[in-house]
């Protein structure tokens, strides 16, 4: 539906105000009180970008990260680059550049809902980067 928010989206939008009223705080201020560190690069993986819940993490991403944060992602899709954003394409899972990416992402984010289990969420594991996912099949685990 053009126009519509993601229902995911706009519960933590909700939540993120509803903080900041209370608390009285900026974004970055309620961030640092409850110990959220800096993310300076979050990183997206997908070879299928529409599918593995790339537009979403690039709403997202613009909504409350663009002003702080850059967005790394590695896919075979076309993605049309911006500030901020950088696209990796044709990058071979276990390349120097694949490991790379991994060894300076500060965060992942794995929004596919149509993932029995992503081998991804186990790449991210051996890399030690922290993952923010859907709990769509095995991620919930």
């Amino acid at each position: 539906m053009r126009g519509a928010r993601n229902p995911v989206d706009a519960h933590i939008s909700r939540r993120i105000q509803r903080a900041r009223l209370q608390a009285g705080m900026s974004e970055d201020d309620l961030a640092s009180a409850i110990g959220v560190t800096a993310v300076d690069t979050i990183l997206f993986v997908g070879g299928d970008f529409e599918r593995k819940g790339g537009p979403l993490v690039l709403e997202c991403w613009r909504r409350h990260f663009a002003y702080r944060s850059d967005l790394h992602v590695v896919t075979k899709s076309p993605v049309a680059p911006e500030a901020g954003l950088h696209v990796h394409a044709g990058i071979a899972a276990g390349s120097s550049e694949w490991r790379c990416r991994w060894q300076e992402a500060d965060v992942f984010v794995f929004p596919s809902t149509m993932e029995t289990f992503g081998i991804v969420l186990l790449e991210a594991l051996a890399f030690m980067v922290p993952v923010v996912s859907s709990r769509a099949g095995a991620a919930a685990d």
